[in-house]
C-alpha cells in the first residue's frame, strides 16, 4: 500500500509541476503584448466619463467653472473661456497643467489630455495680460451664453472672485 501512495504522491506532484509551468507561461506571454492589446486593455480598465468638470483659474485668483465633452479639444476650451473675457487685445491666451507645467495641446481632447473628470486649468497669457478682465456677466449666476456653444451641447459656465 506504501508504494501505491508514493505512486499517487509522485503523480500528484507531476500534475502540479504542469501546472505551475503552465501559469509561468501564461504570464510570460503576458509580458510580451502589441501595443494595440495595450491600448485594448487600457481601454477596457478606462472609466468612461461623458463630461468633464473644468476650474479655469487666473493669476489674481479669479476661478472659471465651465462643464465640457470629453471629445471637445482644448481649443474649444479656449475659445470658450476666451468669450468670457474684456481686454484680450494684444495679450495671447494659453492654458496649462501643474504640476510638472504642461501647456495643453490645443488638438488634443480634453480626454486625451488627461483632464477627466475634473481638473484645475491655469489660465496664462503671452504679451501683456495684466489689464484681461472676466465680463461681468460670468460673476455670480450660470451663464449659457449663444457664443458658448460647443457641438450643439450647452457649455455651462460659473465664474468667482475672491
Amino acid at each position: 500500500m506504501t508504494g501505491g501512495s508514493k505512486g499517487e504522491v509522485s503523480a500528484s506532484k507531476l500534475i502540479q509541476q504542469e501546472m505551475q509551468q503552465k501559469t509561468e507561461k501564461v504570464k510570460r506571454e503576458q509580458n510580451f503584448q502589441t501595443k494595440s492589446m495595450r491600448d485594448l486593455a487600457k481601454l477596457k480598465r478606462q472609466r468612461v466619463y461623458p463630461f468633464a468638470v473644468i476650474r479655469f483659474q487666473f493669476s489674481d485668483g479669479t476661478a472659471l467653472y465651465g462643464r465640457f465633452r470629453t471629445g471637445e479639444t482644448c481649443s474649444a476650451m479656449k475659445g470658450v473661456v476666451e468669450s468670457c473675457l474684456e481686454n484680450v487685445e494684444g495679450s495671447e491666451l494659453f492654458l496649462y497643467v501643474t504640476p510638472p507645467r504642461k501647456e495643453l495641446d490645443d488638438f488634443r481632447s480634453i480626454q486625451d489630455e488627461g483632464l477627466v473628470p475634473s481638473s484645475k486649468v491655469y489660465v496664462g497669457f503671452k504679451g501683456d495680460g495684466s489689464n484681461v478682465r472676466l465680463k461681468e456677466d460670468c460673476f455670480d449666476r450660470q451663464v449659457a451664453a449663444a457664443g458658448m456653444v460647443v457641438k450643439g451641447e450647452n457649455v455651462m459656465m460659473k465664474a468667482e472672485s475672491r
